[in-house]
Formats: structure tokens, C-alpha cells, sequence
């Protein structure tokens, strides 16, 4: 399997829990400007209660626009760490004050082959969370279970292994508690959510998907007769795309 981290011991601490967690990987000049441009060029765009992201906006141009900031703004900080990765789509992701905000254990989709490499996210809350606030939290280890093949509509999650023989699984959850700009790389494979913002304020997190420069990214897709389809795709992919439809234009390796 390839390297994901330059410091053999933070790969190896990602190879075993699923997940790191870098501190100070923004400063505060950068939290400044990424909360700036969410509150004059995002907020009151799409759905505003509850738990929302930029990426549920079927807007091309701004969803472009944001993912070209952050990607901005992070390449430098992720170069320090990662082994020649690329970024390929960030967004913001946000809780407002909602009982109703919180994110259910979940995995995120498949975006290169797993069996050669791992790609990643960086999540990175623009304030300092706490229990109250909508904290993410992982089940530390879940990357190493069974084969996945997770993608659209939405989020399907495929897998060989019956689920009940899944849930039955133990995994350590491990609530992370992190300050304004810390960053958590975890591995997409890794089942994680996050609890609901019942501040008074609104939490305002950046997502930010990684994969080896060098790999075409990859998405999977449930078909209507109940087979999924891989296709090799761009990296504009994810900023044209429309959650939920069928990718008609991608390169179907079958």
C-alpha cells in the first residue's frame, strides 16, 4: 500500500486508528479569511437549518469558486505532511443551532482503488469544538473491515459481507475535541459523524478530499437494476456533478 504521510510515524498511526490529528495546521490569518468568505459569499445559499454543506448547492460556479479557495489555502499546510497528494474538492460544511444537526456513522465515498491506496479528508472546524457544538467523532480501526464500494446516489455503501455481520463490529469511538484550525486527516474508509450544534452559534468546518497524485479518481454508482458502476473521472467531476443523479458523461470501467 502506498505512503500517505512523510513521517513514517504518523503513517503508521494512520494505517492503524483510521485517522491523525494535526494541531495549528491553519493559523489564525487563515481561519480569518476562510470564515470571512463564507459569511459574505456562502451563508443563505441552499438550506440554512440544521446541518448543510456548499456542496449541496447545484450552483457549478460557487461550488467552484469554494473549493478553489480552500484548496488554496490548504495545499501548502496538507505538502507538509502528506506524500505527493493532490487536493480534489473541498467545501464547507456547517452546523447551525439545530437539535436536528447532528451527522449519522456513515463513511464517505470511494474515490481511488483502495486496494492500492488510501485517499483522505481534512477536516477542519474554523472554531474550537466541544460537546455542545457539533464535535466529529470516529470509529477508530473501522477502516480495516471489510471491502467497501461507497458512492451515488447520495452515499450507497456496497459490500460483500452482510451488514448485520457488520454492525456487529466493535470499533472504540473516540470523540475528538479539537481547537480553531486543528486539522483531522482521516482515511475515507473510516466510519465517523458528528453531534449536533446546541450552541448558541454556528459551527463552521471545512472538508477537504485528498487522493495520491498520481491516481485517476474513481466513483462509484448504483444503477436503478441494482448493479454498481465504476467510472474513472476528472477531477471537475465533483464541482459539475449533481448529488444524486448518474454520472452520463464519465469513463465507465464497468
Amino acid at each position: 500500500m502506498r505512503k500517505v504521510f512523510i513521517d513514517p510515524s504518523l503513517d503508521e498511526e494512520f494505517r492503524t486508528n483510521g485517522y491523525v490529528v494535526i494541531p495549528d495546521f491553519l493559523n489564525q490569518d487563515e481561519i480569518q479569511r476562510l470564515q470571512l468568505f463564507y459569511d459574505k459569499q456562502c451563508h443563505g445559499k441552499g438550506v440554512v437549518n440544521g446541518f448543510h454543506a456548499t456542496s449541496h448547492i447545484n450552483e457549478i460556479e460557487h461550488k467552484k469558486e469554494v473549493s478553489d479557495l480552500i484548496a488554496e489555502v490548504f495545499n501548502p499546510n496538507s505538502a507538509v505532511s502528506l506524500d505527493n497528494y493532490r487536493s480534489l474538492y473541498g467545501a464547507y460544511t456547517v452546523k447551525e443551532t439545530d437539535t436536528n444537526s447532528g451527522v449519522r456513522s456513515h463513511m464517505d465515498w470511494t474515490f481511488v482503488d483502495e486496494d492500492e491506496c488510501a485517499s483522505l479528508s481534512i477536516w477542519t472546524p474554523l472554531v474550537s469544538t466541544d460537546s455542545n457544538n457539533g464535535h466529529l467523532w470516529v470509529m477508530e480501526g473501522s477502516h480495516l473491515m471489510d471491502k467497501t464500494y461507497r458512492g451515488g446516489p447520495w452515499n450507497y455503501t456496497g459490500t460483500t459481507t452482510p451488514f448485520s455481520d457488520l454492525k456487529a463490529r466493535k470499533f472504540k469511538k473516540v470523540e475528538l475535541f479539537v481547537n480553531a484550525g486543528d486539522a483531522v486527516f482521516y482515511d475515507h474508509r473510516t466510519f465517523h459523524g458528528s453531534s449536533p450544534n446546541l450552541s448558541s452559534a454556528r459551527r463552521v468546518a471545512i472538508n477537504l478530499t485528498m487522493l495520491p497524485a498520481e491516481v485517476k479518481s474513481r466513483h462509484y454508482h448504483l444503477r436503478e437494476d441494482e448493479t454498481v458502476e465504476c467510472f474513472e473521472v476528472e477531477d471537475d467531476f465533483y464541482v459539475n456533478i449533481e448529488l444524486g443523479t448518474f454520472p452520463k458523461t464519465a469513463n465507465s470501467l464497468g
